[in-house]
């Protein structure tokens, strides 16, 4: 069965939702969204997270523990917090200053 590049939501056994995406190669990991976050909400987290995860992968100035920091913080980040994590991504994913 081939991977999904979308991710996928899931619930811990507390009852915590996380959304798991592929980070490197064949390595996942599961990113914890933000609790407050609706049905509908946590699937569109899900979405930019695999999205942003995709971006990052294909970047080549990113290391696996740049994408797993940025994609945790996209998992819980809200408002400006958000936006900045984003940011961070175009910034990187466009040649931009490598990050550690």
């Amino acid at each position: 069965m081939p991977l999904r590049l979308t991710g996928w939501l899931f619930r811990n056994d507390a009852g915590r939702l996380y959304v798991r995406a592929l980070v490197v190669d064949k390595d996942r990991e599961s990113f914890r969204l933000d609790p407050k976050l609706t049905t509908e909400q946590a699937e569109q987290r899900q979405e930019l997270v695999a999205e942003l995860a995709v971006r990052l992968r294909a970047s080549r100035n990113v290391t696996r523990d740049t994408i797993v920091a940025l994609l945790e913080r996209a998992g819980v980040g809200e408002g400006r917090a958000l936006r900045d994590v984003i940011a961070a991504v175009d910034v990187v994913c466009g040649g931009g200053v490598p990050l550690p």
